[in-house]
């Protein structure tokens, strides 16, 4: 009876000594890298995608084929481009050029190359693809009448911007430099409309006015010139330089920015 206890004892020390064994041993758990994709930063416009598109991306399967799929909004495909990944699942600076150009994406749609391996992992990234630079006014023309009304007056819809930048608004009229114009920021896609610019101060007389807007980041100068017709009225404010102030203008409507309806573009084919 000893002699069986003292076996079934040493039979469990050796099981435990097994098993504890086996837990030094044991590498713990791995996750699997996660494909990452990303785009050399460029500015793309409508009609061209330039110089090409570069991309590196990694947490790719070894050794796997990349297909590498450019879309507008996830949904139309505008060209596909292959390339193959490392030993360690990685690609670096492949510059390809999908065979139909961008378009021209509405403040709500997007550009996006995505890649995907022959495992199935894939990851995206967007597309910097904005209008070219373009300034549109309301109207060409409007009396003087019209001009020192706060709620009519000249506005301007701009494209071509950097997302979110500041933006220098600054006007001669007839040759003298207006004052009253405030700093603006571009929205999304670097599309900007303008407040309503009414005369508050000096004398509405027929001429020419220019307006000029500058990007601080971009670089981006946007100007064009508006006529006021009529006899000459003065502004509430009095004085007589001109002085603008934004008013609560409704009429004219200003111009849409281009690209801005979020229509979906068809390709032919």
């Amino acid at each position: 009876m000893k002699g069986q206890l003292s076996a079934r004892i040493g039979a469990l020390i050796a099981t435990i000594g097994i098993v504890a064994a086996a837990a030094v041993g044991a590498s713990p758990a791995v996750a699997a890298p996660t494909a990452q994709l990303t785009v050399q930063p460029a500015v793309y416009h409508p009609g061209s995608w330039g110089s090409g598109i570069t991309v590196s991306g990694s947490g790719f399967a070894a050794s796997s084929t990349i297909t590498l799929d450019v879309t507008y909004n996830h949904t139309q495909s505008l060209g596909t481009a292959t390339t193959t990944t490392d030993a360690a699942g990685a690609f670096s600076n492949f510059t390809f050029t999908p065979t139909t150009a961008p378009f021209a994406a509405g403040v709500n749609d997007n550009h996006y190359v995505t890649a995907t391996d022959g495992a199935g992992a894939s990851a995206s990234a967007a597309l910097d693809v904005r209008w070219a630079p373009s300034i549109t006014a309301n109207v060409l023309s409007l009396p003087t009448s019209s001009l020192v009304d706060p709620g009519s007056g000249f506005a301007f819809s701009l494209t071509g911007l950097d997302d979110n930048e500041v933006v220098t608004a600054a006007a001669t009229y007839n040759g003298t430099a207006v004052s009253g114009l405030t700093d603006l920021r571009a929205g999304v896609r670097g599309i900007l409309t303008t407040d309503y610019y009414y005369l508050a101060g000096g004398v509405a007389t027929a001429g020419t006015i220019t307006f000029t807007f500058t990007g601080a980041t971009s670089g981006v100068v946007l100007t064009t010139s508006v006529t006021v017709t009529g006899p000459d009225i003065a502004a509430a404010g009095g004085g007589v330089t001109p002085r603008f102030a934004a008013g609560s203008g409704t009429a004219p409507a200003p111009a849409p920015a281009p690209g801005t309806t979020g229509t979906l573009p068809v390709v032919a084919g």
